[in-house]
């Protein structure tokens, strides 16, 4: 996740991009998955920020995704990134009236 950042008072009321890949990992968090095939995932690292009163213009998780099932893999795939949309979405609409970007970058690493 992207944004402006800036000083933690000063730039109070604008999305900042922490929370949303804070709301996100609780969305991911709540995902059911199936006993069988066994499928998995996980929220590995998380990183970002720069001080504890600063904004942080950009943060990062690793999320690890598995599955015995090509298909169930794909589904569980694109849940996650459904979530990560979601936390975007939700951080921006937490401040209407701000016209600071946030944005998500999505790779795949593996």
């Amino acid at each position: 996740y992207k944004g402006r950042g800036g000083h933690s008072y000063g730039a109070f009321g604008m999305p900042n991009p922490a929370h949303a890949m804070g709301r996100a990992i609780a969305r991911l968090a709540d995902i059911q998955v199936p006993v069988t095939p066994k499928t998995t995932f996980n929220v590995g690292t998380v990183t970002g920020g720069t001080s504890v009163n600063s904004v942080p213009i950009e943060v990062s998780m690793e999320l690890d995704l598995r599955s015995e099932s090509a298909k169930e893999l794909a589904a569980l795939d694109e849940r996650m990134r459904a979530a990560l949309r979601y936390g975007l979405e939700e951080e921006k609409k937490r401040w209407p009236e701000s016209s600071a970007p946030l944005e998500l970058v999505i790779e795949s690493i593996g």
